[in-house]
């Protein structure tokens, strides 16, 4: 039903090939991290929205 934002899932490419070359290379980590976090998340939504349920309910 839900399709991924993410259009490629390959891990044959490379960091540098998905970033844009204006990122710092000392930043370069932290998007990598941020990017591995958002496909871990579309794989896993049900998961994610599942385990979410009791930290909005602890919120509210």
């Amino acid at each position: 039903m839900i399709k991924p934002f993410t259009k490629n899932h390959s891990a044959t490419q490379k960091t540098g090939q998905q970033i844009a070359p204006a990122i710092p290379k000392e930043d370069l980590p932290y998007y990598e991290r941020r990017r591995q976090a958002t496909l871990f998340i579309e794989e896993n939504i049900n998961v994610v929205g599942l385990a979410a349920i009791p930290l909005f309910a602890f919120v509210f």
